[in-house]
């Protein structure tokens, strides 16, 4: 009889208090969003949460240890490839022309609101606290070069995970193409380093 080893740790559920520091946060945000004199910012800070209900995967990992996720097709909602053929993917839709001049110009684009008080982020499920602060333009992570690299040149953009993987271009003088993959929570400070370093 064969047998694979796992290919990563067991996923593990979260604390107690932190499951009911989350339900409660759910609940106040909901009830302010459905209230007579919500803002906008608080009815629409309401429904990002309410559509979260009831789609466990997207807030808990140890969901994907059922049979019915590990049976099911979740499009876009996790994403496998090794550290090479991310960045190459990457490097091609950088520099071989795959978009056009117009789609890589509108991809890069941001379009995170100008600040008001419409324009407040919401706060994340625990999970993806990491991306409370990310900025968006289309289909792309865009990062602030101070964020990644103090005193470079240019925006990097491309995907960053909330375990600590990435893959970027970090444009300037030499372009960059960095992909840093890890296979567990808390990769955090790796990356840092990695970021670091390159």
């Amino acid at each position: 009889e064969r047998s694979a080893a796992a290919s990563s740790k067991m996923m593990t559920t979260a604390r107690v208090d932190e499951m009911l520091e989350e339900f409660a946060h759910f609940s106040s945000v909901i009830s302010r969003g459905a209230s007579s004199p919500a803002t906008e910012s608080e009815q629409v800070n309401g429904a990002v949460w309410l559509s979260l209900f009831g789609k466990p995967q997207w807030i808990e990992p140890s969901a994907f240890e059922t049979p019915l996720a590990q049976d099911a097709v979740l499009p876009g909602l996790q994403a496998y490839a090794t550290a090479r053929d991310a960045a190459e993917a990457l490097r091609r839709i950088a520099f071989d022309d795959i978009l056009s001049a117009h789609i890589l110009k509108e991809m890069l684009r941001s379009r995170k609101p100008s600040s008001s008080p419409l324009s407040k982020p919401c706060r994340l499920p625990r999970i993806y606290r990491a991306f409370d602060d990310a900025e968006w333009g289309l289909g792309v992570q865009l990062f602030s070069m101070s964020a990644v690299l103090p005193g470079g040149t240019g925006r990097p953009w491309g995907h960053s995970a909330a375990n600590g993987s990435f893959a970027l271009v970090i444009p300037g003088r030499r372009p960059l193409i960095a992909a840093f993959l890890v296979n567990r929570n808390g990769g955090e400070e790796a990356s840092r380093r990695v970021l670091q370093a390159l």
